[in-house]
């Protein structure tokens, strides 16, 4: 996990038990380079002032929202990384809710409440397998297709779980709770 802990993360979210629980995750994975933000217009103070590798941020925000932010950094000409990989973490999950957050551009979403699996395995694949970025004329952001290698064969392909081998522990989540509820 050597890769994570040189992340610079940035976390935006108005609540801010939630917020120190995604902190309190990332550091538990190494990841000690965390800013925080309690709303987008804050977060975006914060892209303009330092760099930052990775966004994770809450949608219902006010008075800027998550997408906004998201539409900011893809859009914006004085958004310093249009390329910046952004995980949306929302409890406002339905379906035409997450096709808005992809059409923002947004990389991943996450519904709550999270688990620190979902956030170690989606922060693995940001980081190492990138998908590149289309532009068309109403979207700019990561290409939504999913490609996966070709290391399958007869019709149940889909059905193959592949799980990098650091993921196979169904120890993670519980480690992480009882790390932070120890306070370490």
């Amino acid at each position: 996990m050597s890769v994570l802990s040189d992340l610079s993360v940035l976390v935006v979210e108005d609540n801010p038990h939630m917020r120190q629980l995604i902190v309190k995750i990332l550091q538990i994975f190494g990841i000690s380079n965390v800013t925080q933000a309690g709303e987008g217009g804050k977060a975006v103070d914060v892209l303009c002032s330092q760099s930052v590798d990775v966004l994770i941020t809450d949608w219902n925000m006010a008075p800027v929202d998550g997408v906004a932010v998201a539409q900011w950094v893809r859009t914006s000409p004085q958004s310093p990384d249009p390329f910046l990989p952004i995980i949306m973490i929302s409890s406002l999950s339905e379906e035409s809710r997450i096709l808005k957050a992809f059409n923002a551009g947004i990389n991943e979403f996450l519904a709550k409440p999270i688990q620190p699996q979902e956030i170690l395995t989606t922060l693995h694949n940001l980081v190492q397998r990138p998908r590149p970025f289309v532009r068309t004329a109403n979207y700019f952001g990561p290409d939504r297709r999913r490609r996966f290698p070709a290391s399958f064969e007869g019709e149940d392909r889909r059905r193959v779980d592949v799980v990098p081998e650091m993921f196979k522990t169904s120890n993670v989540n519980e480690a992480v709770y009882s790390q932070s509820n120890r306070g370490g």
